[in-house]
């Protein structure tokens, strides 16, 4: 047996075995990827915001703190430590990355665009290193060609050694883009490699941001033209298409609408955040309408999530009936580009209104009602002295 031989002898063998022990983790979202520990591209990114910008109180964070990522634009990102009262800007950390951000174990997992290039990067020991940046000694750095644009992120795998990254990169005539990457680290490799890449002909649009349930491997992902697939036994099926079985397909779809004189219609236009609450099986969903605008975004409760599925109601087209809608002036949404469920309460990344805000509202999917209906907390992030626009937010591990 030669070394390619046993090499594809290796993958296919961790593939497999992940596909045997694939539940019992929750999240909070191609060709291999290039070097790691920090490429060349690495360290030219990084940039001085971290240690310029970066709180007085840096060190490691707080049980309960909120870690949330941020777009200064071009390829400039960070990540900074809120309180979980939004109280105190902990630190900042330049990750030189603005998307998508997970973490887990002392890791801090970015995702984002370098140079044109999508990029991953494992921020190592992050909740010791306010107001650093960071450094390809340090950490390690995963670039993926021919991903487009990576947003959402997700961890899966019982040992969390699985990522899920949603793709919404801008539409090209005759190009069939990626819309969703499963990534895993097989036996005997460190490094991130992909496993199956979902095109968007086949998820049924470009997906922003993704939700992974663990205990049922059921993964919900939220789209760009208003519908959310839902991917049962997702990480199975497509640990299994990284071994020539056939990529996964959405097991069904839930377009929030409404019906009104026997017609229904579709409400959402432009999902961004997801995040599902197994306890009462809801599913949040942020839409951020027209890029442009920064009042016309809204939230979605969705009831028995886990079975929901797009049905003819009316003469209209198909739709699920949220439980819950909040959108009007008073929400202080425009472009909530992303959610995240915590303890009951959901907080918003709020990414133009007011120049940019995380709000909070209580209660989200036990409360009654729809319509415009304040949150109970906004906290500007310029009042925190953040710099650019809330991007991603995701629990502190």
């Amino acid at each position: 047996m030669n070394l390619n031989t046993r090499f594809r002898s290796t993958a296919a063998l961790g593939v497999l075995l992940a596909a045997l022990a694939i539940s019992g983790c929750s999240d909070g979202g191609n060709d291999d990827g290039g070097t790691t520990g920090g490429g060349t591209t690495g360290g030219t990114s990084g940039g001085t915001t971290g240690g310029v910008t970066g709180g007085t109180t840096g060190g490691a964070g707080a049980t309960g703190d909120l870690y949330i990522s941020f777009d200064a634009g071009g390829d400039a990102g960070s990540t900074d430590v809120y309180s979980s009262d939004l109280s105190t800007r902990r630190s900042t950390f330049n990750t030189g990355l603005n998307e998508g951000i997970v973490a887990f174990n002392g890791t801090l997992n970015a995702v984002g665009v370098i140079a044109g290039v999508a990029t991953l990067r494992q921020i190592s020991n992050f909740p010791d290193r306010g107001g650093m940046a960071y450094n390809a000694e340090l950490d390690d750095e995963v670039m993926f060609p021919t991903f487009r644009e990576p947003k959402g992120i997700a961890l899966a795998g019982v040992t969390r050694n699985q990522l899920i990254v949603g793709d919404a990169a801008a539409a090209e005539p005759g190009t069939d883009l990626p819309s969703l990457h499963l990534l895993t680290t097989l036996v005997g490799l460190a490094n991130p490699r992909v496993v199956a890449d979902i095109p968007e002909s086949l998820a049924g649009g470009r997906t922003w941001d993704v939700a992974y349930d663990g205990t049922t491997d059921r993964l919900y992902a939220a789209m760009t033209n208003g519908t959310v697939a839902v991917y049962d036994t997702f990480t199975v099926r497509g640990t299994l298409a990284g071994v020539g079985g056939p990529l996964p397909a959405p097991s069904r779809t839930i377009t929030p609408g409404r019906v009104s004189g026997g017609q229904s219609s579709q409400v959402s236009v432009n999902l961004h955040g997801v995040s599902y609450d197994r306890a009462s099986d809801s599913l949040v969903l942020s839409d951020v309408g027209m890029a442009a605008s920064d009042s016309d975004g809204a939230l979605f409760v969705i009831a028995n999530a886990s079975t929901a599925s797009d049905v003819a109601t009316g003469t209209g087209p198909a739709i699920v009936q949220p439980a819950r809608m909040i959108a009007g002036p008073a929400t202080r949404l425009g472009n909530p580009v992303d959610i995240l469920l915590r303890d009951g309460n959901l907080f918003v990344a709020e990414k133009i209104n007011g120049g940019g805000q995380i709000l909070r509202f209580n209660a989200i999917v036990t409360a009654t009602g729809s319509g415009d209906i304040a949150p109970n907390q906004a906290v500007t992030t310029a009042s925190l002295n953040s710099v650019g626009g809330p991007e991603s937010i995701t629990n502190a591990d």
